[in-house]
């Protein structure tokens, strides 16, 4: 099996020449497109010591694309390019306890999940490359729709501590 390299800039152009270079060598290659989050936020004091949270974020779609090169029959070579589609949507929900009355140090518990939704679209093409060097694509796949939901459970006891400035005329 070949090696993967995960190819990250912001600019499609290198991307894309990177990764038929990597596949020229011998490499496969998965590209990655940064992209922006949008989240919402959302918390509550219900008494001096306990506070809720939850939060929503959106993910901004992105597209990955990698190519595998295959050994034919013959000496030929063909190569498939995997084009991804994806979208992913969280959901945050917390919960903090604070112990005692403490104006320099506060020890608290906290813990929450945050749920995660994945989808992907995938979309196979194959091509073949003749001895003549002239790429055509042979087939193209039907679009491959998953959804996976992970979760993450955190737990933790934290103490905040803080250091306030000095009171007027003091210094």
């Amino acid at each position: 099996m070949r090696e993967t390299i995960l190819v990250v800039d912001d600019e499609s152009g290198v991307r894309s020449s990177l990764s038929g270079i990597l596949g020229d060598e011998g490499y496969a290659s998965d590209n990655w497109n940064p992209s922006w989050t949008t989240s919402i936020d959302v918390g509550h004091f219900w008494n001096s010591h306990l506070k809720t949270e939850g939060g929503l974020s959106f993910l901004q779609r992105y597209e990955t694309a990698s190519s595998q090169d295959v050994l034919l029959a013959g000496g030929q070579h063909g190569y498939i390019f995997t084009r991804n589609e994806i979208r992913q949507v969280q959901v945050t929900a917390a919960a903090t306890w604070q112990f005692f009355e403490n104006t320099f140090a506060h020890p608290y518990v906290t813990g929450g999940a945050r749920f995660g939704l994945l989808q992907i679209d995938s979309t196979s093409e194959t091509y073949l490359f003749p001895v003549s060097g002239n790429g055509y694509p042979t087939r193209s796949s039907e679009p491959v729709h998953s959804d996976s939901v992970k979760a993450r459970v955190w737990p933790a006891f934290l103490v905040r501590r803080f250091i306030a400035a000095p009171p007027p005329g003091l210094l």
